[in-house]
């Protein structure tokens, strides 16, 4: 956890107006609540990615990646206050952006009628099963259809509703964030009734934290001049003007690097984790556009903002199936052998020793021996002798199988 919960440069012990905002927010709401870091940290995202809305954004083809986030903060008890988490970015929100929440009830053509009127907002749930009860119900069921289309932002949306009475509907430059909490329970309990599937669940990214901070057992007075100064700046983010994201050169490269590596490793896990899994891909950018604008280096997305993003990404990727991956019928040794893959596959060309594959993954020698002696089975690695008694494991790209069939 030490790559996420990291100390940045500059960063003083008074909230300033030169101290980053996510740290700023971290430090304030941790004075009097003992939630877990990430929350903290991923709430502040949350309320930069809200702040911007549709002034920054990635192209990707003839379309626009917009930093909007859907998350839900997951733990597995009342004892990590989740919901005290959302309350406090609600606050700070509700203080800079008046009128920016969103109701979080309504039927399928009130909400496109209030999107209408309304197209940029927030939902904050206490509990993600409330809001998945209400999909559920009759009325709301087509909304839940209509959220996973507006989730990309399009510029225009538009839809007929009613059979003998129609209506129509036409909703522009939307811009929804969503923030929920839950436990981890309901989550196994989500993965083991196979309600994973679907194109809904996948657009959400899952904070999942077990290790509580020390605890705090009386709760000081929050500092209200740090307060105030996190209110104001992100009412001053709200006004920053419209400009498209430009990746540095060196920040492109290494997100091709990343794309390469972690799809390649994606497709070797649980089939049923590739739709979230693949989805954080598109996180990614969004994250680096908010680390970019937290770091005031936007439009620019330099390879600090994207190594940012890439840490987050990488940290949300392994709690998930941390956290998932018993209750998706993934067994020890399926578990042990893709720590092992991504250690060699991660290595590149040169390969990796034994050695540093014991070290890295926290294999013991015998799973090791198994999980290796399946992989050249498989002819995914080759296994080679180096000087003395160093042994090395290579992966096999998809071209170099591609020349051996050819042989």
């Amino acid at each position: 956890m030490e790559n996420f919960n990291r100390q940045r440069e500059g960063t003083s012990k008074l909230t300033t107006e030169s101290q980053r905002f996510t740290d700023s927010y971290t430090e304030y709401a941790g004075e009097f609540t003992d939630a877990p870091k990430m929350f903290h940290r991923f709430m502040s995202y949350f309320l930069i990615s809200t702040a911007v809305r549709r002034k920054a954004y990635v192209v990707q083809g003839h379309k626009r990646i917009y930093p909007n986030l859907w998350m839900v903060l997951l733990a597995p008890s009342s004892l990590f206050h989740k919901s005290y988490a959302l309350s406090i970015a609600e606050d700070i929100l509700r203080a800079a952006i008046p009128d920016i929440t969103l109701p979080n009830e309504w039927s399928h053509e009130s909400l496109l009628e209030g999107l209408q009127e309304k197209p940029e907002g927030v939902m904050f749930y206490d509990e993600f099963a409330s809001l998945l009860a209400h999909l559920n119900r009759d009325y709301a069921a087509p909304a839940r259809a209509l959220l996973t289309s507006l989730y990309s932002c399009d510029q225009v949306y538009q839809r007929t509703t009613g059979t003998t009475v129609k209506r129509n509907f036409t909703v522009q430059n939307t811009f929804i964030n969503i923030a929920a909490a839950s436990t981890i329970s309901w989550l196994k309990k989500e993965a083991k009734a196979d309600a994973l599937e679907g194109g809904f669940l996948p657009r959400f990214i899952f904070i999942a934290e077990t290790e509580r901070q020390t605890p705090i057992a009386f709760q000081p007075p929050s500092d209200q001049l740090k307060r105030n100064v996190l209110v104001s700046r992100l009412a001053s983010l709200s006004r920053m003007p419209e400009q498209a994201a430009i990746y540095s050169p060196d920040a492109l490269e290494a997100f091709k690097t990343f794309y390469h590596e972690f799809i390649t490793a994606a497709m070797s896990k649980n089939e049923r984790l590739h739709p979230f899994i693949t989805r954080l891909v598109t996180y990614l950018h969004k994250l680096a556009i908010i680390c970019a604008i937290d770091r005031r280096e936007y439009p620019r997305i330099t390879l600090g903002a994207f190594t940012e993003a890439k840490l987050d990404v990488e940290y949300l990727c392994r709690r998930f199936e941390d956290v998932l991956v018993d209750e998706l019928g993934v067994g020890l040794f399926e578990k042990m052998s893709g720590r092992v893959e991504r250690a060699i596959m991660g290595a590149g060309p040169s390969g990796i020793t034994r050695r540093d594959v014991l070290r890295t993954t926290k294999v013991g020698s015998d799973w090791l021996a198994r999980i290796i002696t399946n992989l050249i089975e498989k002819e995914q690695i080759t296994k080679e002798n180096g000087a003395g008694k160093t042994v090395f494991f290579k992966w096999i790209s998809e071209n170099e199988n591609a020349d051996n069939q050819h042989i």
